[in-house]
Parts: structure tokens; sequence; C-alpha cells
């Protein structure tokens, strides 16, 4: 690209083929299998960087914001009546990172929510807060998944040592909405495949990229695709771990589990003898168990944190999940007989954008760095989580629609609804060869 062109030349470089020609090459996605549904792949040359945690600003400040956000999904949840509430916090954030990449002057505070400082104009190409999260993302893709296990990916057939896939997708609905420069910011970044398809087809594609990359395990996109729908961004996330010791299928029985409304319920147990950290504070109890791992200190653990009988995770104050996981990086060890439920849950499509309201961000604000008149539409996770004996999976998958800021135009409704004339006219020679006036549609003469 010719160093001597302008921003504004810059902003107008993108150009998708016609939507006609879209129609011709995607119009058999219609007639085919959803797994087959294809999007068009849209080249955007840009050396991707590589970000190593060590140079990262402040990770604490975004591993803190990270867990605020998950706590948030999940109370609000709560709050709306559910007995099970999941998030991905990660997912959350990655998403928003991808949202904003390469801006530098955001329209909301998304910073603060990512726990990030402003631009200071010291990253090349991008912000402190691309620097941050592409550095998280790239530390997590250490568990990569290749493409093999991608494609033969079995809950039932947990590997060795933890897989943790992470993807991201800008996918374009529109011609010439979206500026050249997010785009090799959101690749640049995040690793974003950046494709495009036509309206009719956007569904299927949305689906048939959910399904591949979460394993089979989220089968559907939780986007409603609009006549104002400009563009979706997802981000997925695929977990599989084993248990560094498994829990012995011979012990699970179904026994009584108490809701936090003191009804009871019976579902299968676990059981199993084991030697984990156990840390305790005012209201709580937690434990953490580790994944299979080549090494003595394996980097995945699950924390069990259980509040005292009565009392709901919930009505523990914010931010005692995450002091729990802090306690437990250096509790002690103990033995314990550990009984847990075994598990298959998922959320549905849970409303990210009212949560984003919830923390004092304007989703209604411009996306002036995405193109002109556009804004957030849309924004819903999908969770699904696992937890038997063997080990745990689980799936996420994070979607963010950009809309035309003036929204769908409005049709003239024209609703037959009451006495009508119907007329059938010969336009050659202008005769009316049949004329009633309708009344009563349901008569029977």
């Amino acid at each position: 690209m010719a160093s001597d062109m302008t921003p504004l030349t810059r902003r107008r470089l993108l150009t998708i083929p016609s939507l006609a020609a879209l129609t011709g090459a995607l119009g058999a996605c219609d007639a085919l299998p959803l797994m087959e549904a294809r999007a068009i792949p849209y080249q955007v040359e840009v050396e991707h960087r590589n970000v190593e945690l060590p140079q990262i600003p402040d990770l604490s400040a975004a591993v803190t914001a990270c867990a605020a956000l998950g706590e948030r999904m999940v109370r609000h949840q709560v709050a709306e009546g559910g007995l099970n509430a999941m998030a991905c916090p990660v997912g959350l954030s990655l998403g928003l990172a991808l949202l904003f990449a390469g801006a530098t002057t955001p329209t909301i505070d998304v910073d603060r929510v990512l726990g990030t400082a402003a631009d200071d104009g010291s990253v090349a190409d991008g912000t402190i807060r691309d620097l941050t999260w592409s550095g998280v993302m790239t530390s997590l893709q250490e568990m990569e998944a290749s493409e093999r296990a991608l494609k033969d990916f079995d809950p039932e057939k947990l590997p060795d040592t933890p897989m943790l896939h992470i993807a991201n997708r800008v996918l374009l609905l529109v011609e010439n909405r979206v500026t050249l420069p997010y785009l090799e910011a959101a690749n640049r970044w995040y690793s974003a495949t950046i494709e495009h398809c036509d309206r009719r087809s956007a569904k299927k594609v949305l689906d048939a990229w959910s399904r591949h990359h979460t394993g089979g395990l989220i089968k559907k996109s939780g986007i409603l695709v609009e006549e104002d729908t400009v563009a979706v961004l997802q981000n997925t996330l695929l977990l599989a771990a084993a248990w560094q010791t498994p829990f012995s299928g011979d012990a699970t029985t179904d026994e009584e589990f108490t809701r936090s409304d003191g009804t009871k319920t019976q579902v299968p147990m676990m059981s199993e003898g084991l030697w984990v950290p156990q840390a305790q504070a005012n209201g709580w109890r937690a434990i953490r168990l580790p994944y299979a791992s080549h090494s003595q200190d394996p980097r995945l653990v699950v924390d069990i944190i259980l509040p005292d009988a009565g009392t709901d995770p919930s009505e523990l104050p914010e931010g005692s999940w995450a002091a729990a996981s802090t306690a437990l990086n250096s509790a002690p060890s103990t033995e314990i007989t550990l009984t847990m439920p075994r598990f298959d849950l998922s959320t549905g499509p849970v409303d990210m954008a009212s949560v984003l309201m919830e923390m004092g961000l304007d989703i209604t604000a411009p996306l002036p760095h995405i193109g002109d008149d556009l804004q957030i539409g849309q924004a819903v996770q999908q969770v699904r989580l696992m937890v038997a004996e063997k080990g745990t999976v689980a799936a996420a998958l994070t979607e963010i629609e950009i809309q035309e800021t003036a929204g769908p135009v409005e049709k003239d409704m024209f609703t037959v609804d009451h006495p009508f004339v119907l007329r059938i006219v010969d336009r050659t020679t202008g005769l009316g060869v049949i004329e009633g006036l309708i009344g009563d549609p349901g008569a029977t003469s």
C-alpha cells in the first residue's frame, strides 16, 4: 500500500465483490446442508503481531477487569431468574477488544472495562488495549488444538493435556461500510478471519462457523440477521481437559442437592479422595482441582467455591469469587473426600449488551473506527459446560452485531384487514375482467 495515501483514502479502499456476484457464488449454500455453508475470504495483507506476556504493561489489571466482567455477566443471569448462570470472561473481553481493534479514541469507556490504560501513542499500529489482549490470547493459544483435532473433536475423548482453542472472525454483509484500517487491526492483533457473504446466506454461515469452532457443542449463532446488520464479530473458545486424578465412575450415585430456595433434587454425584489446595474466608470455602499436565505445576485448574450452607453464591460480595482463586494460589494442600455433581449445562444466548449498559457503557455510541453511522446492535454470549468423571469440556460463543445507526428503513405497510375492492385487469385493453367488493372474505357464498 502506498505510503502517501491519506487516512481518508484508506478508509474507502475496502471493496467487496458485488452482492450479485456473491449471490451467484453462495447461492448454492441454501441448498446445501448447514455444515457446508461457506463464506468468501477477504484477504487482508498485514503481519500478525505476536505479543508475549512480559510485553503486557499491566497484566494484573486486565485479569481483574476480566474477572469483574465475567462475574457481572453471571450475576445478571441470576437477577433474571436463572438457577444456573455461566459466562466466558475471556470471551467477553476478547470480543470487546476485537470490536475496538486499533481504536485510539474509543467512543465508549471500553478501556475501563478491559483493565487497560488509555492509548498514549506508544504502540505502533495499535493501542495498549491491543497489546494487552493480543498478548493474553497468544498465551492462551499455547494450548491451541490442531486443525485435525478440532475437526475430529469428540467430547468423550479427552486429550492427554488441556486443549484450548480460540478463534475470531469478522463477517461482512454489506459492501463498502467497514474501513480497511479496522479490518487490518482485527487481523493484525487478534488473528481475526475476515470473510463476507450475502445476507440471505448469513445465518447459515454464522451457524456453520460457530459449530465448527466449538467442536459441535454450540450449533447455532445467537445473532438474528436483520436488514440493518452490516457485520458480525464472532469469538469462540473450546476447552477440553482431563482431570489429573479422575473420579471413579463406579462411585457416582444419585444423591440429594439442595437448591437456593431450599427445594431438593436428585443429581448424579461423583466422589473421589484427593489431596488439593484448600482456602476459606468469611462465608465460603474453596478447593482447587488440577487438570492433567506433563508438568508438576499444572497450568489449567478449576476452583470450586462453596458458600456456607443456606447462602447463594450470588449473595457473596462482588469480587469474592476472584478473591477465592487468589487465595488458592498460596493455599496449603489438604486431604479431602470430594463429592460434586456431574452435569451438562447450556445458557442459550445471553444478552451481553444489557450487562455492558449496567457497567456504564453507552452501546448506542458511534463506531467511527469501523465505519460511518455504525453502532453496536445485538451482543450475546452462549456457554456450554460439561463436568464429568474424566474431566471437563466447555465451549463459548461471543457475538457482536454491527448495525447501521439509523436502523432499518421502515416499510410502508399495506394490510388488507377491512372491506376492499379487487379488480382483475387486462393491461393491453384496460378492460376489467373480474371485479368485486369483498366485505367478508370468510363467508362461504
